[in-house]
């Protein structure tokens, strides 16, 4: 992240600041400062620009599967991916890119999966065809029932990532069932989709995703080695059996904002502040410092960190 240092004058004690912020998001941010003892109060609200359409994953990133006629014909190919928010900001819409799907049909053994980090927890993203063979089955047979009796594709929600998911002695990477939910499949472009809601919600009303929240940034991870994947599966994938694109970096879901004391020339370290994503914030800081930093950020920083932050005098 580029920081430019903002000479505050004669203007150094006010309790309320505004500046067009540096860095590599245009945007304003607005906020005030006060110190009582060792405590920093601050709050404010940062206006970014809207950089949402910014969310594709970088293509030269995905790694092959070895033989490309057989990725083409099996609906592996995979040639991108991307995030977007939807437009009433009540969650993200996940997209993965294949050059073709068989035009018999996709069979059961082929998934689409997306493994990430919010907050402490991580989920994975799976679209199947059919389901009914899966692992997951029996750790919720009627909701598995449920789903194969509405028919067409399945958009499954799975997290509690476990390095032994089938049995402690059995070192087979997976995530637990937690809930299915909405997407589409567009067979003739090769375009696969699924919304997860914030705080998303299984089909009986308990939140399964709590730490998936607007303003919470997501990050990469990796289930059996392989974050966003195209796979073939015999009862579980790998990487000889998939191409996938690891490393994406990080997507700020809404604004997400971060803060710091530190002087005129430069902060300190960076903590998360909790927020709606709407670009309010408030939080309290303790230690030295004439100035909190307050950076925000939105949309995906897989070229180049997509943040912008200023200094607030603290009066």
């Amino acid at each position: 992240m580029r920081i430019r240092s903002i000479l505050v004058g004669s203007v150094a004690a006010a309790l309320s600041f505004t500046a067009i912020a540096a860095g590599n998001t245009p945007g304003t941010i607005a906020g005030q400062a006060t110190r009582s003892g060792d405590a920093v109060s601050f709050s404010g609200v940062a206006q970014l620009a809207d950089v949402k359409a910014s969310s594709a994953m970088p293509s030269f990133m995905i790694t092959k599967f070895a033989d490309a006629e057989v990725a083409k014909a099996s609906g592996l190919d995979l040639t991108g991916a991307s995030i977007k928010e939807l437009a009433d900001g009540s969650g993200l819409e996940f997209s993965w890119k294949v050059s073709s799907m068989p035009t018999t049909g996709v069979p059961e053994g082929v998934r689409y999966n997306w493994t990430f980090a919010s907050g402490n927890q991580t989920y994975q993203l799976q679209v199947k065809r059919s389901n009914v063979g899966s692992a997951t089955t029996a750790e919720s047979p009627v909701d598995h029932a449920q789903a194969a009796a509405n028919g067409g594709w399945w958009f499954q929600l799975r997290g509690a990532c476990a390095a032994n998911y089938l049995h402690p002695s059995n070192p087979v990477q997976g995530c637990y069932h937690l809930g299915f939910f909405n997407g589409s499949v567009d067979t003739a472009t090769g375009t696969v989709k699924m919304v997860l809601p914030y705080g998303a919600k299984d089909g009986i009303g308990r939140t399964v995703a709590d730490t998936f929240r607007r303003g919470t940034p997501i990050t990469a991870a990796e289930s059996a080695a392989m974050s966003i994947t195209a796979s073939g599966q015999a009862g579980v994938s790998n990487a000889t059996t998939s191409q996938y694109l690891n490393g994406w970096g990080t997507y700020f879901p809404g604004t997400v904002v971060y803060a710091a004391l530190g002087n005129a020339s430069g902060p300190g370290s960076y903590s998360l502040v909790t927020t709606k994503g709407d670009g309010t914030y408030a939080g309290t800081l303790s230690g030295a410092g004439t100035h909190v930093w307050v950076k925000a950020c939105t949309g995906n920083n897989v070229i180049d960190e997509p943040c912008t932050a200023t200094a607030i005098p603290v009066g």
